[in-house]
């Protein structure tokens, strides 16, 4: 079985993958203060019986003060070399951008899985702490995208730069006009999100001149539940790593 770890800025998402297939996931907080002891338990807590049949591990990590914690925790828990997602590892995803190595190990894993499971001429919407949107071409390449606050972001920045307003929970509102404080920030923030990402993607269309297929995917997709003509995979990331795992054969570089 592979373990395949989504490192990001708010929270530590874990994947459990066994021929192909993601079988289990768990989440976590992103916590730098703690240490690979730390670690060690929370895996033995989150993990149970899947401790013993672990025999890879592969990582994207958005939290570089981190990797050496984790990798000191899978070594003593697992006594393995983990994998980290980055320069030297194969992808087999063609990055068409300015400057290749500013592009973040998650949005590749997002866009390998994507490739992989749906081809060329693709989209990812990647709800988490950013906001961001992904572009396969019909080549197969990742060409570009969008990056904006994150909805739990937004949500917190509106609460601590007004008075009167607070932090609510996020939800999607039943309508647009919203008749009290909370549907209105909900209503705002969500359905906001939600029409910005469409018209986005509408004008990438426009702008690459075929049609692409959109997918949604992150740890807030299932707070806009209601996209029309997009497929809901929670666990792409977790493809996207098995994929990158399997093409290194277990971490031998190639050239």
């Amino acid at each position: 079985m592979l373990l395949t770890l989504d490192l990001g800025n708010t929270s530590l998402f874990i994947g459990v993958c066994d021929d192909g297939k993601v079988i289990d996931t768990y989440r976590t907080s992103t916590n730098i203060h703690k240490s690979s002891d730390e670690y060690v338990i929370i895996f033995k807590d989150l993990l149970g019986d899947y401790i013993n049949k672990i025999d890879g591990v592969i990582c994207s990590s958005v939290v570089p003060c981190l990797n050496y914690t984790i990798k000191e925790a899978i070594k003593r828990l697992f006594k393995i070399d983990a994998l980290f997602v980055g320069p030297g590892l194969k992808t087999g995803l063609p990055i068409r951008i300015d400057t290749p190595n500013e592009l973040g190990s998650d949005l590749v894993c997002d866009c390998v899985g994507a490739l992989n499971k749906y081809g060329n001429s693709t989209i990812v919407v990647d709800l988490g702490t950013a906001t961001k949107i992904l572009v396969i071409d019909k080549n197969g390449a990742f060409v570009g995208g969008t990056i904006s606050s994150g909805l739990k972001i937004s949500i917190e920045a509106l609460a601590g730069k007004t008075q009167n307003l607070t932090e609510t929970s996020l939800e999607m509102p039943k309508n647009i006009i919203g008749k009290n404080t909370r549907d209105c920030i909900n209503s705002g923030t969500v359905i906001g999100t939600k029409l910005m990402i469409e018209a986005i993607c509408k004008q990438m269309e426009e702008e690459i001149g075929y049609p692409l297929k959109r997918v949604v995917t992150g740890g807030y997709a299932n707070v806009i539940n209601n996209f029309n003509d997009f497929i809901y995979d929670f666990n792409l990331i977790h493809h996207g790593l098995y994929v990158i795992y399997l093409k290194n054969q277990g971490g031998k570089e190639h050239e």
